[in-house]
């Protein structure tokens, strides 16, 4: 960020943010699930300790960048896909990362997938978003 934030660059930069699993009832090797179907409601589902540790340490590195962009007259924006993928748990691949996984077995066990996004889905959503901030500048 150093080199984008004391650039002389006078496009528009964008920073998004990580998005962090949130499977349920373990992790992604340990049999946990993703089915939620509903945006996760703030308060609803407490962030693991690492993921927001990092989220922390990403809003404050970001929020110094900025910071200092606006002295360099860098147009810095930060787009926090983490508050957003919550909004869409159900964007994910969940039994359909594999192909027909259930042919050969109905009963089959699938590892849920919450950390890639299905397309179309929410990415598409996103970068309307971002379209929306470059065009309004």
């Amino acid at each position: 960020m150093n080199f984008v934030v004391s650039s002389n660059h006078k496009g528009m930069v964008f920073f998004r943010t990580f998005t962090a699993d949130h499977f349920e009832n373990g992790e992604w090797f340990s049999g946990g699930t993703c089915n939620r179907t509903t945006p996760i409601k703030e308060g609803e589902m407490e962030r693991k300790y690492l993921n927001q540790m990092l989220r922390d340490i990403e809003l404050d590195e970001v929020g110094k960048a900025a910071s200092e962009a606006s002295k360099n007259g860098v147009n810095f924006k930060l787009v926090d896909f983490s508050v957003l993928s919550q909004l869409r748990p159900d964007g994910h691949p969940g039994p359909y990362r594999q192909f027909q996984l259930f042919a050969k077995d109905k009963k089959a066990k699938v590892q849920n997938d919450c950390l890639h996004w299905c397309l179309p889905g929410p990415i598409d959503t996103w970068n309307d978003i971002i379209m929306e901030m470059i065009v309004k500048g």
